[in-house]
């Protein structure tokens, strides 16, 4: 799934593209580092959107996950986010961000569930 990390970087925002995965209670996301030019080392506090839809554009929802972040040297897990189309894999950088806030808005119909 893709997304968008927001995070500080010399005092300034950065917004970058992102593709994701959970794993237990971390959600990992792997950017590019063309816009960083470098893994940032010490990414703090970051915030994360996704949204998507229905096939048939019936609903809409949309999910941000905010805190802290850490660069994962190692990644010994199973569980590694996608690759970002057009970017080779040594150009990117996974990060590993701890849900400590989860909020998320759904807009339109849903499929009704099994009748009762």
């Amino acid at each position: 799934m893709a997304g968008h990390l927001a995070l500080s970087q010399g005092a300034l925002p950065l917004v970058l593209p992102v593709t994701c995965a959970v794993d237990g209670e971390y959600l990992l996301v792997r950017a590019g580092l063309g816009l960083l030019g470098r893994a940032p080392f010490q990414p703090g506090i970051v915030a994360f959107q996704t949204a998507a839809g229905n096939f048939d554009k019936s609903g809409r929802w949309e999910v941000m996950v905010q805190g802290r972040a850490e660069v994962v040297e190692d990644h010994d897990g199973s569980i590694v986010p996608p690759g970002i189309p057009l970017v080779p894999d040594e150009f990117t950088t996974i990060l590993r961000v701890s849900m400590e806030l989860v909020t998320g808005w759904q807009y339109g119909g849903w499929p009704a569930g099994p009748a009762s």
